[in-house]
């Protein structure tokens, strides 16, 4: 696996280190920025071109073909909620000499270069806090045989909505009455609402899981750091709710441990 790196610098500014080399991104004035260097996403879409008009260049000079000229443009769509870019638009100019013949090979060609065929098959992303554990908050309980937790949850305010039952057996040899793992789908209404009223796209970044599971020493309780809503989007409006939350999720691990 390669590894780049991403270093801040000031106001905007970051630097990339990609093998030996440095590269800088930035934000235009209107958003911010100084306009120093491409933005991210211009540094995708950019990819994308390149990646395609170095396919085109090899094909050409694999057929003896000429390559003077050649030029490859970009133009691409950015969409909200969430923020991506939704469409993008390549297009080619071959130098006036490529034969027709060759043309529709070379087009094949360049739809299958590698960042083609990773937007186009898309990778998994995993996104993590260095040196910190996955989930943000866990504490052993009670055994869970006899205990009933739903009350628990309910009793700090949250709704129980959902008990998923998982046997989390990793072969079929795998003895399921030792990973036995509950999930709760718990959701306090109120706090919800004013989350989603900050931003309609939170959807997926509400604390709503509290996952009991077997452990060694008995159960483990693992709750989501709601202050996740806050870094990940970076609105420091949600701040409070994400207080509240804490509070109430901190209460729920309390009235569970032994």
């Amino acid at each position: 696996m390669s590894t780049m790196t991403v270093r801040y610098l000031n106001g905007d500014r970051f630097a990339i280190g990609v093998r030996d080399h440095m590269l800088t991104v930035d934000q235009p004035l209107a958003d911010g920025g100084e306009d120093t260097a491409p933005t991210p996403t211009e540094l995708l879409v950019a990819s994308l071109a390149s990646c395609v008009a170095f396919q085109a260049r090899r094909y050409l000079s694999r057929h003896h073909l000429p390559t003077t000229g050649l030029t490859v443009t970009a133009d691409y769509t950015l969409g909200s909620h969430p923020a991506r870019v939704t469409d993008i638009r390549i297009d080619i100019q071959l130098p006036d000499a490529v034969p027709a013949q060759w043309l529709d090979a070379l087009l094949a060609v360049t739809r299958h270069c590698a960042v083609h065929n990773t937007l186009a098959d898309a990778p998994t992303v995993t996104v993590t806090l260095a040196g910190a554990p996955a989930p943000a908050a866990s504490r052993s309980a009670q055994p869970m045989s006899g205990h009933t937790y739903r009350p628990v949850i309910t009793g700090t305010g949250f709704a129980a909505a959902l008990d998923a039952a998982c046997w989390l057996a990793s072969h079929e040899t795998a003895r399921p009455e030792g990973n036995h793992s509950m999930s709760y789908g718990a959701c306090n209404p109120p706090l919800a609402y004013q989350a989603l009223g900050v931003d309609r796209s939170l959807g997926l970044l509400l604390p709503c899981n509290i996952v009991v599971r077997a452990a060694d020493d008995g159960t483990t309780v693992e709750i989501l750091d709601p202050q996740i809503m806050v870094t990940v989007t970076d609105r420091p409006e949600l701040k409070p709710v994400a207080d509240e939350a804490a509070r109430r999720l901190d209460a729920v691990l309390a009235a569970l441990a032994p």
